[in-house]
């Protein structure tokens, strides 16, 4: 095992037995699955996955306390870059959202030219009501990836909230163009469907385009994001 590999592991059990990790009874396929979907995206070879159960480190991070774990010193054990935020668009959009609008209203005061038909008021529904200011920022990561459990951290060290799908539909309709430069993603409203009873797959909306229109449709909530992404966030 090389030295930066020695070095990795000494960094995931530097403070001893602890508890957490993994715990296999809780386990279940639809963790195994996002794990080979993760595999497939970055485009991991079966020689790298082997040497990473062969070293051991596997099986270092599942008994590992990950929440002790910085990530970003890990990475640096790794020899790979650190990651970091920053706001690429930190304007802030005051607008006033009506929350008792239905979706299926607020979609077609959007104008868009493509609409996933699942984004409705029944899947998306919100607890708020009435007519209220808001501001939204639009943030983006400077990272090549980004999970949505990451962007929730980092947006609540900032007192920001994940946008919800009638705010997410209130800047499509007051700023219609801005899809076209960039994905917009509202991570506070998301709709969950078990897929053939094994594994629930977690969605939300988001809205792109390009010269050709513009798109409300949703993504897979649990995926990684790419850079490009900006995230809809409201001041808590």
């Amino acid at each position: 095992m090389g030295s930066e590999q020695q070095k990795a592991k000494r960094a995931l059990n530097k403070k001893g037995p602890q508890k957490g990790g993994l715990v296999m009874k809780n386990a279940t396929l639809g963790h195994g699955v996002k794990i080979l979907q993760l595999i497939a995206q970055k485009g991991t070879s079966g020689e790298q996955i082997q040497e990473l159960i062969s070293s051991g480190l596997l099986s270092d991070i599942l008994n590992a306390n990950i929440g002790a774990v910085d990530r970003n010193e890990f990475r640096k054990l790794l020899g790979l870059n650190t990651l970091n935020i920053y706001h690429v668009d930190y304007s802030i959009y005051r607008l006033a959202v009506d929350y008792g609008q239905s979706v299926e209203e607020a979609v077609e005061a959007g104008r868009y030219d493509r609409v996933n038909s699942d984004i409705t008021s029944k899947n998306f529904p919100t607890k708020k009501s009435g007519i209220a200011e808001v501001s939204i920022d639009l943030v983006c990561f400077n990272r090549d990836t980004i999970t949505a459990d990451e962007v929730l951290v980092e947006l609540d060290k900032r007192g920001l909230r994940p946008a919800e799908t009638h705010e997410l539909l209130k800047i499509g309709e007051k700023f219609p163009d801005l899809q076209r430069e960039f994905p917009i993603v509202a991570l506070g409203s998301v709709w969950s469907v078990w897929q053939d009873s094994f594994f629930l797959i977690r969605s939300c909306p988001y809205l792109d385009g390009d010269c050709w229109g513009r798109n409300l449709g949703l993504v897979w909530f649990d995926g990684e994001w790419s850079s490009n992404c900006r995230f809809a966030a409201v001041r808590k």
